[in-house]
C-alpha cells in the first residue's frame, strides 16, 4: 500500500526588464513538497481446499470445491518520506525558458508495525485434460484449468480493513507420476 501527496508554490515574481531591447525576463521561486508513505510486509499464509471431482482416470474430468487462505505478516513496515525542491523558473525570452533548481532536501523515516491478518476464501472450478491415452507418457500429461471466484479480507491494525472480490485464472500443465 502507498499514498504520495505534492504541492506546488509559486512565491513571488520578479521581472527583468532590458535597457537597451525592453524585453521581459520573469523569474518565478517555486517550491515542490512531495510526501510519500509506503507499507510493506512479509506474509506467510496456510492454503487448504477440498475438492470434489468426476472421474480422474477419463481424459476429460471436471472438479469444484471450497478453499480457504489463512494468513498473516512477519515483517510489516511503514516508510514515511519527504523531500523539498527549490527552484527558478524563466519565461519571457525563448533563450531562457525552463527551470533551475537551486536546493532539494529529503528525510526518510521508518516504523515497525502490528502484524496484520488476511483471509481469502475461494471456489475453485475446473477441468483437466489428459493428453494421452494410450501411450504411457502422454497418459500422465495433463492440461489443467481453473477458474476461483475469491472474497478476501487484511486487517491492517494501524489502518484499516481492506476487503476485495475478484476472480483467479490458473492454467498449468501437470506431469503425473
Amino acid at each position: 500500500m502507498n499514498r504520495s501527496y505534492t504541492r506546488e508554490t509559486t512565491n513571488g515574481s520578479d521581472t527583468l526588464i532590458s535597457q537597451g531591447t525592453g524585453q521581459q525576463l520573469i523569474i518565478d521561486s517555486i517550491n515542490t513538497r512531495s510526501y510519500s508513505i509506503e507499507y510493506w510486509y512479509d506474509q506467510i499464509s496456510f492454503d487448504t481446499e477440498l475438492i470434489f471431482g468426476t472421474n480422474s482416470l477419463t481424459r476429460l474430468s471436471f472438479f469444484g470445491g471450497i478453499g480457504g487462505v489463512f494468513g498473516t505478516s512477519v515483517n510489516a513496515y511503514t516508510q514515511v518520506s519527504e523531500s523539498d525542491t527549490y527552484s527558478t523558473g524563466f519565461s519571457g525570452l525563448s533563450a531562457y525558458e525552463g527551470y533551475s533548481s537551486v536546493g532539494y532536501s529529503s528525510s526518510t523515516s521508518g516504523l515497525d508495525n502490528a502484524r496484520n491478518y488476511s483471509t481469502l476464501f475461494y471456489v475453485p472450478l475446473g477441468a483437466d485434460f489428459r493428453i494421452g491415452t494410450e501411450r504411457e507418457f502422454w497418459k500422465k500429461v495433463h492440461l489443467f484449468l481453473e477458474v476461483r471466484p475469491y472474497y478476501s479480507s487484511l486487517h491492517v491494525p494501524e489502518s484499516r480493513v481492506m476487503r476485495a472480490v475478484g476472480v483467479q485464472n490458473l492454467s498449468s500443465v501437470h506431469l503425473n507420476w
